[in-house]
């Protein structure tokens, strides 16, 4: 954890009770099970990037992150955290900068990719045939973005030769659940796990295929 964040205030109360993005947080951790490395694209303040490292998940991370704030603030949480050696920081997610790092690390990595409807741009052919071996999380972003109506099944046809392809939502939460809950009241005790999304997001699961 750090001191601040740059992204997504809302985000907090399930951060820190691990409902956030729970469902993802599992499929990334398992997919890590026979892999050493996380390429989190769109890592905001390294719920997944840095997190992966602190739980061992990972033994190594590279984190592409556009802004520069978010970037600085990468950099704090990891050195705080004890794991900043282990972690390889850039900017924004180019064709160039993206590709470099899949022909050095996608044959030993995860990928998850966060990158606000910018997802149908960077993955195309040749970026798919260099994770053609590499499992890959992606949140689609077309129900909010002003994006092409059929970007989504462009994309999924994409990856159909290289990957199995499955189409998720966040996991429900019990607010019921959690002691550290028990004195909010009804209403608050669910807006505590609110995330002010303005709709159902959809997260695309890529799994190689055999």
């Amino acid at each position: 954890m750090g001191e601040g964040q740059s992204w997504g205030n809302l985000d907090l109360t399930g951060k820190i009770l691990g409902t956030y993005e729970s469902g993802i947080v599992k499929w990334t951790i398992t997919a890590l099970a026979e892999r050493s490395k996380i390429i989190n694209i769109g890592a905001g303040d390294g719920y997944y990037g840095i997190g992966c490292l602190v739980a061992d998940a990972a033994e190594y991370s590279i984190c592409f992150e556009a802004s520069s704030e978010g970037r600085a603030n990468l950099g704090k949480i990891a050195e705080i955290n004890g794991v900043a050696n282990r972690m390889e920081l850039k900017g924004t997610a180019d064709a160039t900068s993206v590709l470099d790092t899949f022909t050095k690390h996608a044959s030993d990595a995860v990928v998850v990719c966060d990158i606000e409807g910018a997802e149908f741009d960077l993955w195309n052919g040749d970026a798919i045939e260099l994770c053609r071996h590499t499992p890959i999380a992606i949140e689609l972003h077309d129900t909010i973005m002003p994006v092409d109506q059929n970007s989504r099944e462009d994309l999924l046809a994409r990856f159909a030769h290289t990957h199995e392809l499955t189409i998720v939502h966040n996991e429900p939460i019990d607010a019921h659940a959690f002691d550290e809950l028990a004195k909010f009241d009804d209403q608050m005790r669910l807006l505590a796990f609110a995330e002010d999304r303005p709709c159902r997001m959809d997260w695309l699961l890529a799994m190689p295929r055999a």
